[in-house]
């Protein structure tokens, strides 16, 4: 492991490209080395921006501010239909193969339970239907209808895993949405980047 000497040097070489990067994803940094970066973004004058976000993302919401803001997505409305609130995590696996090859899509949406009903059995017909026609789906495709079916089972248990991991994958974003009073662009964002990806 590199002591923090030796990391100040090695930033001090990087081009100005390098240490943007590093500060879009702060959270792969050791906790002391923020510092450091900060540093090279002040004497570079890369922006205060950086700086403002390096600490957005890197102030992970815990105990009492981490249950306030799940209290707060759960309020919101649905981005999905734009009329219930009550939202829940939800996971959905969507398996197509052909031949040799085999894509399984899994989704990780906050939505209503309206609106999770009807992705569920859309997601369960497509891999009933086009799941099977490969060797690798023709086993894939009973373990993620089985898998669904635990999922239709564990509501409380699945909701939770799935809105601690988008607190955990957008924190900076998020903060900036609470600034702004924006928290359910915030999730109409995820839940579309999670559709397409």
């Amino acid at each position: 492991m590199l002591t923090v000497e030796e990391i100040r040097k090695t930033y001090r070489q990087f081009e100005d490209w390098k240490i943007k990067e590093l500060a879009l994803d702060p959270k792969a940094l050791r906790i002391d080395i923020i510092p450091i970066l900060n540093e090279e973004i002040k004497n570079r004058n890369l922006g205060i921006d950086l700086i403002t976000w390096i600490q957005n993302e890197t102030n992970t919401f815990e105990g009492l501010e981490k249950e306030n803001l799940i209290r707060e997505i759960i309020r919101s409305k649905c981005s999905s239909c734009f009329v219930n609130s009550n939202l829940s995590g939800y996971r959905f696996n969507t398996i197509f193969s052909a031949l040799i090859t085999i894509t399984n899509k899994t989704e990780g949406l906050i939505i209503c339970s309206d609106c999770a009903r009807s992705k569920r059995l859309d997601s369960m017909l497509k891999t009933l239907v086009f799941g099977w026609w490969s060797r690798s789906g023709f086993i894939a495709t009973p373990l993620a209808l089985v898998s669904d079916l635990i999922r239709i089972f564990r509501p409380e248990s699945e909701s939770k895993k799935v809105i601690d991991q988008f607190i955990e994958d957008n924190t900076g974003a998020l903060r900036l949405a609470l600034q702004k009073n924006n928290l359910e662009g915030i999730i109409e964002h995820s839940n579309n980047r999670q559709r397409h990806k």
